[in-house]
Formats: structure tokens, C-alpha cells, sequence
């Protein structure tokens, strides 16, 4: 993908991390001697046409799944190199060209992690995480989720985990978003590993004007979980 392209629509954003991962993992493994980028179009387009054709909006393709259905469609199907079917991020159904399955990657298997495993797994690969949106709390240094007045919670955001950290005593994973460069650190975010999520009691709010959580949060849950990984056998 161009620079440009790699921001994601709010429904999309599932399938470009599939995709990220998968690239990522072939050359890691040494299947490719260089780099190839692999196609999220490909699977947007084709990891679920009966959603993507009942979606309603005004014909508005674009629909949400998830980071494991993803690579669930790319262990079935394979996947297309980016430069086979470029993305074009949302786009009508009537605009999906014929699938030609040609040099597509392929993956043994699609892996869900737990907190441990995630950092494991880290040490030779990244892995695929969703994360709790509070905005506009997104900025430099260390994101915690809700930590101003006003903020809200926008919906969950996939994300490549890329590594982990440590700033000032607080260990953090770094994790590549595709909201692009605006957001955190030219598209790079340190995201807490220490913050749990809780909803909290309205009369226990009023030093916190403004601040709104969602009932999602009644069971505490971390800002960032449900690892998951492509795997590929050593041959």
C-alpha cells in the first residue's frame, strides 16, 4: 500500500491488520526474501460477501468483522498480493472484481493468546490486538484510555502489536494504528498494559466533569486484549 492508503476506515481496520500480520509473518519466516504486502482488499471484498452485500448503508459496502475472522479467511482462501487487488478501502458491491487466485500467502493456522502468550510471541512476531477508543484521549507519551474530562468511548480499533516498552516504571505495548500518522506518534501508539477498564459509580464522578463511560465496562477489562496471531510450521 501507498503511504496514503494505509488509513483505514472505522470498519476496515480489522482486515488491514489481518493483512499487516500475515506480510509480516512470511517474511519473518523467510517464505519471502523480500517484503510483500498482501492484500486487505482481498479480504474485505471476500472473508464475508453476504454481510458485505446486506450492509445497509446507501449501498455502502464496508462492514465490521474481526482481526481471527480475517485470518480465518485468509487459512481457507489464501490471500492476494496488494498490488493483485490494491485497496480502495469502502466501496460499492457492484465495484468487487472477480477473485483470480494467483501467488497468494498462505498461513497453518490462526492462534488466540493469552496476556502471557501475546508477550511471548512478541519476541518473534507481531500479533493482532483490539483496543478500547477514548478520545480525544489519543495523544503522545503513554495511552491510558479515559483520562480527561469529556472523554468518550468510540468503539473498539484493531491494531498491530509490534513490541513492548518500558517509560518511567510503566510497561506499555507499541502498537501500530491505522487511524494514520496524526494519531499518537506518527500512527505508533504506547498503550498502558497496566490499566484495567471499570465503570464507575455516577456519584463518584463529580470530580471528573463531563467523563462518560459505557456499560460495557461493568466487569473491569483491560484497555487492550484479544490476542491473535497467523502461525506458519517450520518447513
Amino acid at each position: 500500500m501507498e503511504e496514503e492508503e494505509v488509513v483505514a476506515e472505522v470498519n476496515t481496520c480489522w482486515a488491514v491488520v489481518a493483512a499487516e500480520l500475515v506480510s509480516a509473518l512470511l517474511f519473518i519466516k523467510k517464505i519471502n526474501k523480500t517484503y510483500i504486502e498482501y492484500s486487505a482488499q482481498d479480504i474485505l471484498d471476500f472473508a464475508d460477501p453476504e454481510k458485505a452485500r446486506n450492509c445497509n448503508r446507501h449501498d455502502h459496502y464496508c462492514y465490521t468483522l474481526s482481526i481471527r475472522k480475517g485470518l480465518h479467511y485468509v487459512l481457507r482462501e489464501g490471500l492476494q498480493k496488494e498490488e493483485h487487488r490494491p485497496y480502495k478501502r469502502c466501496r460499492h458491491a457492484s465495484e468487487i472484481p472477480a477473485r483470480i487466485p494467483r501467488d497468494l500467502a498462505h498461513i497453518d493456522g490462526v492462534e488466540m493468546l493469552s496476556f502471557d502468550e501475546a508477550l511471548i510471541k512478541l519476541e518473534t512476531q507481531p500479533i493482532g490486538a483490539s483496543l478500547h477508543i477514548f478520545m480525544p484521549d489519543y495523544k503522545l507519551g503513554i495511552y491510558r484510555g479515559p483520562t480527561c474530562a469529556g472523554s468518550t468511548f468510540r468503539g473498539m480499533h484493531a491494531v498491530s502489536v509490534i513490541g513492548v516498552g518500558e517509560l518511567d516504571g510503566e510497561k506499555y505495548f507499541l502498537v501500530k494504528s491505522t487511524h494514520g500518522r496524526e494519531v499518537g506518534d506518527k500512527g505508533y501508539l504506547k498503550v498502558s498494559m497496566e490499566i484495567m477498564l471499570a465503570q464507575i459509580a455516577k456519584d463518584n464522578m463529580a470530580h471528573v466533569p463531563g467523563m462518560v463511560l459505557d456499560n460495557k465496562f461493568v466487569k473491569p477489562k483491560p484497555l487492550i486484549l484479544d490476542f491473535r496471531c497467523p502461525t506458519l510450521h517450520a518447513k
